[in-house]
């Protein structure tokens, strides 16, 4: 009774999200994302939205972008000789912390170098439920008005080792969390990922400038169990006696890209080359893109970018983007239209079946984007409309096999985002409402997520900063995870609850040093059997303590 009060306590005065997120992810271009890490720190990410294919050239591995690691490890460039650095340590679960390091260095007037060290260990409540993983990033970036060469370079290592238990076989509220059995009890995945990233230009007059930009990845993942008895492995094999199960993937990219920019337009040829367990066809010795388009570091109102791909894997594959911008005191307004072929993301056989595995028989994904985004600066006020047409849309079924639709699918989705404050507290709502035609995508109709920040200072540079959020989404069939290969697969016997979900964070600082807390999992308080992704119930509320040091020197 004493816990359950103190929780409440926590959550009355703070509350921060550390179970569920909300970003502007890169990765998915400017589409803002609400996710989950389905049950212990590290996890793999649940997204409540649906991943359509990026206009990007490049393509990856379904199994390389599982991670918040995979996701949020880029180094932000910004040219800022200034100096900035933290250090900050948090407790994780049942045992273990993470640690994140940030330092930034100019050199001189002309250089910066950026380094990132994070180290994550959490053990899980449940059984063979342990995460580990380190993040290595480094960045220097040489610039110069006086002189016309220019050059960055990026470096990014991740090592992790990650225990897979499949879910809980059968979950009772009254059983310790260690004594209930779950699907897997020895699977363990080893990953290592390497990333080096050259940027390069020369300017030879004010608008005439080269570019080039050379790309290389290494990805390695080593999934181990020497006990399989699981239903996974027994989904749709043909020979279901598996007394050892080892699945070993890998993909390294190696891509160039030339540029000319004359007078706001840019004209570049990209070469990716490819290696992957897909891959048999050794006459392709990669993708060629020619692109043309508008200088995307200059101001205007109107944008475009065209690119195609004469030869390689991608051969015929295309994309088209136009972007159109409008803005005064009161209103900003956006309008995007997209349009591409592209070829499905690679992909691991994980087993043998009379299922089709071969990646080169898939057919190009045709997607059509049309946007329309609209920000009132006097109300503070967001509202973005979004529509996607996808027809061969690649989706991983309810046997964890890939497969396409080749009926169009429509996908519609509309947010508002609304900010005020008042004195020392702020509020910060979202609200989407999104739809599909087809059965294929099971989305939450409405999904609503709020937050509360509460900020106050006190004599002698003291603050208090606290914050709330929480998240409800309606019902909807939400996609189970397949451990062998990190993807996650469509189910239609669980339905989600409706259920808010909630987590806090409390933190008291003086000058560049903080301490707090953090509360994850506090919906638990109220609900035994809540989750995110069918079998993986959430554990009882959690109390991680934090402390973080900004330094200059």
């Amino acid at each position: 009774m004493l816990l359950r009060f103190l929780f409440f306590f926590g959550l009355y005065i703070c509350m921060s999200q550390s179970e569920f997120n909300f970003s502007k992810n890169y990765f998915l271009g400017d589409e803002q994302n609400i996710f989950f890490e389905i049950n212990n720190l590290g996890d793999p990410l649940l997204f409540l939205m649906p991943q359509f294919v990026s206009s990007e050239n490049a393509l990856f591995h379904n199994s390389q972008k599982v991670r918040k690691i995979d996701f949020l490890n880029n180094i932000p460039v910004i040219r800022d000789t200034s100096n900035n650095s933290h250090l900050s340590y948090t407790n994780s679960y049942n045992e273990g912390g993470f640690l994140k390091s940030y330092l930034k260095r100019p050199i001189g007037e002309t250089s910066i170098f950026q380094f990132i060290y994070n180290n994550l260990s959490s053990e899980g409540f449940y059984n063979n439920q342990l995460n580990k993983s380190s993040n290595l990033s480094l960045y220097f970036d040489f610039f110069s008005k006086k002189k016309p060469y220019n050059n960055s370079f990026y470096f990014n290592s991740i090592n992790a080792n990650y225990q897979l238990n499949g879910g809980l076989k059968n979950y009772q509220p009254n059983i310790s969390s260690d004594l209930i059995n779950t699907y897997l009890d020895f699977a363990t995945v080893n990953i290592r990922k390497r990333e080096f990233r050259l940027l390069q230009s020369y300017l030879f007059q004010d608008d005439l400038l080269v570019q080039h930009k050379f790309y290389f990845s290494q990805f390695q993942r080593d999934y181990t169990d020497t006990s399989p008895s699981s239903f996974y492995y027994t989904l749709s094999p043909l020979d279901p006696l598996i007394l050892n199960y080892n699945l070993y993937t890998f993909c390294n990219t190696l891509d160039n890209e030339f540029s000319v920019f004359y007078k706001k337009l840019d004209f570049s040829i990209n070469h990716i080359y490819y290696n992957t367990n897909n891959l048999h066809d050794n006459s392709v010795n990669g993708d060629i893109f020619f692109s043309f388009g508008t200088d995307e570091n200059i101001q205007t109102k109107l944008k475009f970018n065209i690119s195609y791909s004469p030869l390689g894997y991608s051969k015929n594959n295309y994309s088209f983007n136009l972007d159109y911008k409008k803005s005064n005191t009161n209103l900003s307004q956006l309008f995007s239209i997209n349009f591409l072929s592209k070829r499905p993301n690679f992909f691991n056989q994980h087993y043998n079946n009379s299922l089709i595995w071969d990646w080169n028989s898939f057919k190009d994904i045709k997607q059509l984007i049309i946007r329309s985004f609209s920000f009132f600066n006097r109300y503070n006020l967001t509202v973005d409309l979004y529509f996607n047409r996808s027809v061969n849309y690649f989706y991983f079924n309810n046997l964890a096999h890939p497969v396409q639709s080749f009926d169009p699918i429509l996908y519609f989705k509309v947010k508002f985002m609304k900010t005020f404050s008042l004195r020392n507290l702020s509020f910060n709502s979202l609200l989407y409402l999104q739809y599909s035609d087809n059965d294929i995508l099971s989305v939450p109709l409405l999904l609503f997520n709020q937050e509360i920040v509460y900020k106050k200072s006190f004599i002698n540079d003291i603050s208090l900063s606290t914050k709330l959020k929480g998240v409800v989404f309606s019902k909807y069939y939400p996609n189970s995870f397949f451990p062998l290969t990190d993807v996650f697969y469509q189910q239609r016997n669980v339905i989600s609850n409706i259920m808010p979900f909630f987590s806090g964070s409390l933190y008291i600082s003086k000058n560049n040093f903080s301490i707090g807390c953090v509360f994850d999992h506090l919906s638990s308080l109220l609900y035994n059997d809540s989750f995110y992704v069918p079998l993986y119930t959430l554990p009882q509320p959690v109390l991680r303590l934090s402390v973080k040091w900004s330094f200059i020197d």
